[in-house]
C-alpha cells in the first residue's frame, strides 16, 4: 500500500514538472526607443494568452507555448511590433519601437460662468420652519438655523450662532 502511494505521488510530481517545464519557449530581452535607444518601461509583450510588462530597466522575460509563433510588443506612443518565428531568434532580443505620429485635433476650452453669484448665500424655506419642533406653540427660528449644516448654536440660552467659515 505504501509502495502504491509512493508511485502515485511520484507520477503526479513528474507530470506537473513536465507540464510546467515542457512545451514552451522562453523569450527575453529589452525594449528600447528606436530614435535614442532609451529603455521603455511598462511596454506590453503578449503572445496568445500570456503577457508581461517590461520592468524599470526595460527588460522582460516571457515563456510562450510552442504553438505560439508571433509575439506583439506595444507601448503607448509607439507603433506596435509583431515578431515572427521565435524559435529561430537568439536570446536576449533587443527590440526597438518606432514612435507613432498620432496627433490629436485642436482642443478649445470655454468657460461658462454663472450669472448668479450665490456663493455664501443661504435661504430658509418656511416649510422647514413649520416642520421643526415648536416651543410653547411657536416655531423657534434660532433652533431652525442651529439645525442647518455648517451652523452650530452657542451656549444654551444665548442667542449666539457659530457659522463655519465665519470670522465674527
Amino acid at each position: 500500500m505504501k509502495y502504491r502511494c509512493f508511485i502515485i505521488a511520484w507520477l503526479v510530481l513528474a507530470l506537473s514538472i513536465l507540464k510546467v517545464h515542457g512545451g514552451g519557449i522562453t523569450i527575453s530581452g529589452t525594449v528600447r526607443d528606436d530614435a535614442n535607444g532609451e529603455l521603455l518601461i511598462g511596454a506590453s509583450i503578449s503572445a496568445g494568452k500570456v503577457s508581461t510588462l517590461t520592468n524599470s530597466y526595460g527588460f522582460f522575460s516571457l515563456t510562450v507555448p510552442d504553438s505560439t509563433s508571433t509575439v506583439m510588443i506595444r507601448h503607448l506612443g509607439y507603433q506596435p511590433l509583431i515578431l515572427d518565428t521565435l524559435n529561430q531568434r537568439r536570446m536576449p532580443i533587443d527590440i526597438r519601437l518606432v514612435r507613432s505620429e498620432n496627433r490629436l485635433a485642436e482642443l478649445t476650452v470655454i468657460d461658462h460662468r454663472l450669472e448668479d453669484n450665490s456663493v455664501g448665500k443661504f435661504s430658509l424655506q418656511m416649510d422647514k420652519v413649520r416642520t421643526t419642533p415648536a416651543l410653547l406653540g411657536e416655531a423657534d427660528i434660532m433652533k431652525v438655523l442651529a439645525l442647518t449644516p455648517g451652523v452650530s448654536a452657542g451656549v444654551e440660552g444665548s442667542a449666539g450662532l457659530y457659522v463655519r467659515g465665519g470670522d465674527s
